[in-house]
């Protein structure tokens, strides 16, 4: 007898708050939907849909085989996806289930990918955050069976991984939840965003389903001020931080008209090629530039930042207590320090 479980669902959203021009998906990527029922011996059976990229479809991978395993079984997923120049919406359902003999070798698989690609033409704080649920009916007469899912959730260039989230549902766990919620600043440039997931139930009498809610959210960054080694104009920065006084960079966030310094969430902040936090010494605030406002001033380990030889700018970011994103960039000089402590 063939058993219809609940439904999986994954929602992804890629949405620009603030510039409508700060993200532009710039090409659908790949879709691709697979259900599959396996059974050894006896072969296997799938229906796969593979989509080149498109602005907007709505398709089912469906199987069902009631003399599957002597005993019938089934796997079915339903996507519905809907893209504009900064939006990307996805909803993919999919349950599957196995039935007759327990000795029967049964598989029932639902496996979905999605690759899309975007640009950001500025700096902007990418937010990350949903919850996984799985529920996996995994036991024949009380004795455990094999059932699982997974699930991962990417952003990336050609050359480097900017965020990923993964994980697994352990096996025969029942109910099981994930929730995750990170954010991260990125460049401007060209990214891959890409979603995976896979539930399957293997041995007959086991079933699988789940629910996964993610939303991917671009917020264009404040651009702010900031004074890499306040009060010396020279800006001389030694990469190894062997120098006398080098060991520690101090930067100044400035306040300005629309923006207060002192709101700056200092465990948030990040500086370097390396996006080194702060040190853990209290900051300094006081008027830095001279116009009247209170800056801040915090202080970061030279040689864990990254910054190389021939370097002539460092850009810092981070976030206000109220959640604001800003970046900030200043001008540096390593010429003269590198000439005797490092090589270009």
């Amino acid at each position: 007898m063939i058993r219809k479980i609940s439904a999986f669902l994954l929602f992804v959203i890629a949405h620009v708050q603030g510039s409508a021009q700060a993200a532009v998906l710039t090409d659908y990527g790949q879709f691709d939907l697979l259900a599959r029922l396996e059974c050894s011996p006896g072969g296997y059976v799938n229906d796969n849909f593979y989509h080149p990229g498109s602005a907007a479809f709505d398709v089912t991978a469906s199987v069902t085989d009631a003399e599957f395993c002597s005993g019938g079984g089934n796997a079915e997923a339903n996507a519905d996806v809907t893209i504009s120049a900064n939006q990307y919406h996805l909803d993919l359902l999919s349950f599957g289930s196995t039935s007759g003999s327990a000795t029967s070798n049964a598989y029932a698989g639902v496996w979905g990918l999605d690759r899309i690609r975007f640009t950001l033409t500025e700096t902007s704080t990418i937010s990350v955050a949903g919850n996984v649920d799985f529920t996996l009916l995994s036991a024949i007469n009380g004795e455990p069976v094999d059932t699982s899912g997974y699930f991962y959730f990417k952003v990336y260039t050609n050359e480097d991984y900017f965020y990923e989230a993964a994980s697994s549902a352990p096996k025969n766990t029942g109910t099981w939840n994930w929730i995750f919620n990170d954010q991260f600043a990125l460049p401007p440039g060209a990214y891959i965003l890409e979603a995976a997931i896979s539930t399957y139930s293997r041995l007959a009498g086991s079933t699988h389903s789940g629910v996964m809610d993610m939303t991917l959210t671009v917020n264009p960054a404040r651009l702010v001020g900031i004074d890499i080694k306040p009060f010396d104009a020279a800006n001389i920065v030694d990469p190894t931080g062997t120098s006398s006084g080098q060991n520690r960079t101090r930067v100044a966030i400035l306040t300005d008209s629309g923006f207060d310094a002192t709101q700056v969430a200092q465990d948030k902040v990040r500086f370097g090629p390396e996006q080194v936090p702060n040190v853990k010494s209290p900051p300094v605030a006081l008027n830095v530039d001279g116009d009247g406002d209170v800056d801040l001033i915090l202080g970061f380990v030279t040689r864990k930042t990254g910054i190389s030889c021939g370097d002539t700018s460092v850009t810092l970011e981070g976030e206000t207590y109220a959640g604001e994103a800003f970046v900030g960039t200043d001008t540096i000089d390593t010429a003269l320090p590198c000439v005797s402590s490092c090589h270009p």
